[in-house]
């Protein structure tokens, strides 16, 4: 028959895991934090690609943009 665990072995278990789960977080948010940063390089990207298209340079596009009400 397996021993059971102690309260203390028991809480030491639950420390373990949550740690792990913490650093599993933590990189989880790091990760997302490198995705964000290229999806906004992208988004910029195809932004200026777009000017460029257009034939506008940025002081025709502050315009555009402050002229939406």
């Amino acid at each position: 028959m397996a021993k059971k665990k102690t309260i203390k072995e028991q809480i030491e278990k639950m420390d373990i895991q949550i740690n792990a789960w913490e650093n599993k977080i933590a990189t989880m948010k790091e990760e997302r934090k490198e995705l964000v940063k290229q999806q906004r390089e992208s988004d910029l990207k195809n932004l200026y690609q777009t000017i460029q298209h257009k034939g506008l340079d940025i002081s025709q596009v502050f315009d555009i943009i402050n002229n939406i009400k």
